[in-house]
């Protein structure tokens, strides 16, 4: 599992779904998904490609038909459980860093009662 592609797709997903993917900067997107702009020019360009240039409307001649309230629907669930799926994403790492945090901190306490001890 890539987490940078991950992190990308969610934030990608999330102004999307606030129809701010056309404004927003490249800068703000890697902001938004916590990668470095470096890394998605290196590795993931093309997605970024992608989501740009599927936010602006190519200028078609021909009619397009109106969609019916079950294919926007359809669509509007799709949203959802992709915004969904990119929250639980986002828990799941903040609990992973969350652990990480309490482990320093149990080191350091140990640290800090050896050092008291030893002073004794």
């Amino acid at each position: 599992m890539n987490s940078v592609k991950n992190r990308l797709a969610s934030a990608l997903a999330l102004l999307k779904a606030e129809n701010r993917i056309e404004s927003a900067s490249i800068s703000e997107i890697c902001r938004l998904a916590k990668v470095s702009r470096a890394n998605v020019y290196a590795s993931h360009r093309q997605m970024l490609i992608e989501a740009k240039g599927a936010a602006a409307p190519k200028n078609r001649k021909s009619v397009k038909r109106e969609k019916s309230t079950s294919e926007t629907d359809k669509e509007v669930i799709a949203e959802l459980e992709r915004q969904v799926m990119a929250l639980r994403y986002i828990c799941f790492e903040l609990a992973l860093e969350l652990e990480a945090e309490r482990k320093k901190s149990k080191q350091l306490a140990n640290e800090i009662r050896k050092e008291s001890s030893s002073r004794r």
